[in-house]
């Protein structure tokens, strides 16, 4: 009988193979794992084999969970870092991927779909990107526009502290669309975590009731597509069309009606009104309604008070999401700082931008030497006081009252958070042990990171970039051979650095026996070869050929490209490319005396822009000299190439700024950037060392190491006429 049950059982049941992926919880049941391809023949599995496979499978879903997953770290953990920013604690049990999901930029289309069918989220996601990055442009443009007054109280970081340096754009204005990036993100954090589904779990944040007006304000006016309370219905905005809740531009009030501030009513039913931009005509161009609503999202988030804890701030919170490194863990005091920094100078920004909007128009307005507390709230946002209007306040009184408010240490808000955090990262980055990242093999091999080469590489692609640019220089622009040039007369080159005069340089020196004209040499070198007249001349000899002048520019620029890296590669220590780049051959009326001299038959060029000019004011004069042969490929092109090409351009162009810098574009030309150079040094490197590109960062940390190698006391040059031998047999007679 037992015996009939069992066959019974074994007819009805057949063995599974069954696995599960997480111990317990959600998604912890048992599957079958079905093979779709059964052989006749299976290969038999011995029980151990399995186990072993399964728990391999687990241990790496488990170890992908962990990767992702924010763990709190152990307390023998020592990061003091980790634990001043307090990110562990707050993040804790998110996934960082999905952290990187909320900051990521979004999709962003060539041109804005019209049709209704469009997600309309999509495009609101797009155009408040849009908006904020155009708010950063415009605050940037709002500072230079403003006076000297007005920028020294945006840049205080203390509430009873002068400034000796003024607030400073940013040198290169492409570079906005990098710096307004953090901005960027954390809009994008709010936006996925308030308009996302209502069970997601998100890093929990609080708004203030005027940040969610605000930010109210700014999702309606970002959404193209109205959807009333009626779902079933929507209202497709057309052309030249307003929002239900954008109300029309106020008349001009007269006199004895007009109001001193501008303020704004508060209604829990619908949006604040967009109020009237009233800046003056001399600034930049006013603000859209969705860059004027990304803008005071923006000062709202920064106006808030610390009562318990900083991760009571909103701002605060979105600045922890972006201290997740894509490439996982957290950003370290090495690369989080210039987040800050990048943060901080745009709020001083919009803070200007602000104040110009809040400013009364009249250039009469009286100043202030009070702020009560209850005229911001007026002005922005809060109910209208019943007092009656107070003095007339400018541009400088509001950025005074906002800087005391919420933007200096003492105001216990975000930007306090954030000036503390980053003179915090600072401290420790100066005083923690950089990581090495050079070392040195066979003697003469340099391992930096993924880059290997070794000195005679080195050398090779030095070498091999002078000669291409001095092939290009004889080839293409002088067209003569090396024998025809005129040399140089480097025994005899005489040059006074004191002489003011604008347009000025080393070439106009009397006392310097040129060997020819060089204003005219390349000009009569083309007229006595008939060859050369007819490749640059047109037919009937009254006219230069377009295209071949065109040419004749994009062998100077390639000239020129070559010549950037020799500099850099052989001047010394390598320099940041707005160092390089602003060198000067001659004087001029704004820059003073130029950056290049001649002294003792060498060619010296003095840097006097730095990174940190803009905030300290200050000059640093660096010396460093080029080797004849960089020397020598840069005298020829400015003695006898320059004149001619700045003659011709006149001529054709009828140019009339002349650039005294050496590396100067046309304004049909693309520009000199730390971007091109960067791309220079790529090229220059890959050809000649045959391996990873060099880039500027990566150049400067390795000279360094090439320097403190074969430049140091013990192993540096000795004199041709010093002999190592009698050196130490001096040594020897004085012991």
């Amino acid at each position: 009988m037992q015996k009939s049950i069992q066959e019974q059982q074994q007819l009805g049941c057949q063995p599974v193979q069954c696995q599960r992926i997480f111990p317990q919880k959600t998604g912890s049941q048992y599957f079958a794992i079905i093979n779709e391809r059964e052989d006749s023949h299976p290969i038999p599995t011995t029980p151990g084999s399995m186990i072993w496979e399964q728990a391999s499978q687990q241990y790496a879903e488990y170890e992908k969970q962990a990767a992702e997953r924010i763990q709190q770290g152990h307390v023998d953990d020592a990061n003091p870092w980790l634990r001043r920013t307090g990110w562990v604690s707050y993040l804790d049990s998110f996934s960082s991927t999905r952290l990187l999901e909320y900051i990521d930029m979004p999709t962003m289309d060539d041109e804005m779909d019209p049709s209704p069918v469009a997600d309309p989220n999509e495009r609101a996601i797009q155009a408040i990107w849009t908006a904020m990055g155009q708010v950063g442009q415009i605050s940037q443009q709002s500072v230079i526009y403003t006076g000297v007054f007005v920028r020294m109280e945006a840049i205080r970081t203390e509430r009873h502290h002068t400034r000796f340096q003024p607030l400073e754009a940013y040198q290169d204005p492409e570079t906005i669309i990098e710096r307004v990036r953090p901005w960027q993100q954390m809009l994008m954090f709010f936006w996925r975590t308030q308009e996302g589904a209502s069970d997601e779990r998100h890093p929990p944040y609080r708004f203030t009731p005027r940040q969610q007006a605000a930010w109210n304000r700014l999702v309606q006016i970002a959404r193209p597509v109205i959807r009333p309370q009626n779902p079933g219905r929507s209202i497709i905005l057309q052309p030249g069309q307003r929002r239900p809740w954008e109300l029309s531009p106020s008349p001009v009030p007269s006199e004895s009606s007009s109001s001193d501030e501008e303020s704004f009513t508060d209604d829990d039913e619908i949006d604040e009104d967009i109020h009237q931009n009233r800046t003056p005509e001399s600034s930049t161009s006013p603000l859209t309604p969705i860059q004027r609503a990304c803008l005071d999202f923006c000062i709202e988030l920064l106006n808030q008070r610390v009562v318990h804890r900083e991760y009571d701030c909103a701002l605060v919170c979105a600045m922890a999401v972006l201290g997740v490194r894509d490439r996982g863990g957290w950003r370290t005091p090495e690369d989080y700082p210039p987040i800050l920094s990048k943060v901080i100078k745009l709020a001083r920004f919009m803070v200007v931008r602000k104040a110009m909007e809040l400013a009364d128009p009249d250039e009469e307005a009286e100043p202030t030497s009070s702020m009560p507390e209850e005229d911001w709230d007026s002005a922005y946002g809060g109910s209208p006081s019943p007092r009656p209007a107070i003095s007339k306040k400018g541009c400088w009184q509001w950025v005074t009252q906002m800087m005391d408010r919420f933007m200096v240490r003492g105001s216990q808000g975000p930007m306090q958070w954030m000036l503390d955090l980053r003179t915090y990262g600072l401290k420790i980055h100066y005083n923690t042990t950089t990581e090495g990242h050079v070392t040195w093999q066979n003697d003469d091999e340099l391992l930096y990171k993924d880059v290997k080469f070794t000195m005679r590489q080195f050398r090779g692609m030095v070498d091999h970039t002078v000669r291409d640019a001095r092939r290009i220089l004889m080839e293409d622009l002088l067209q003569c051979d090396p024998d025809a040039v005129p040399a140089i007369p480097w025994d005899q080159l005489y040059d006074n650095p004191f002489n003011e005069d604008a347009q000025w340089s080393f070439v106009q020196d009397p006392r310097t026996p040129w060997p020819v004209e060089g204003t005219s040499w390349l000009w009569q070198h083309i007229q006595d070869h008939s060859w050369l007249r007819g490749r640059f001349m047109q037919a009937d000899g009254q006219g230069i050929q377009h295209v071949r002048w065109q040419a004749f520019h994009r062998r100077v620029t390639a000239f020129l490209e070559k010549l950037l890296a020799a500099v850099q590669f052989t001047w010394g220590q390598p320099a940041r490319a707005p160092e390089l780049l602003s060198i000067r051959h001659e004087n001029s009326h704004v820059g003073g005396i130029r950056n290049m001299f001649i002294e003792d038959g060498m060619v010296v060029l003095v840097a006097r822009y730095h990174k940190g000019y803009q905030m300290s004011g200050d000059v640093k004069i660096i010396h460093r000299y080029l080797p004849r042969e960089v020397g020598e490929l840069l005298g020829w092109y400015l003695w006898l190439v320059l004149p001619f090409q700045r003659r011709i351009d006149a001529w054709m162009h009828q140019q009339e700024d002349i650039n005294p810098h050496i590396w100067a574009s046309a304004p049909w030309e693309p520009a000199w950037t730390s971007e091109r150079l960067r791309r220079i040094i790529q090229r220059e490197s890959t050809i000649g060392l045959s391996g990873p590109a060099l880039n500027i960062a990566s150049y400067r940390e390795i000279a360094i190491a090439i320097s403190r190698r074969y430049m140091r006391a013990g192993r540096a040059f000795i004199r041709h006429s010093e002999d190592p031998s009698t050196e130490d047999e001096a040594h020897e007679d004085e012991a």
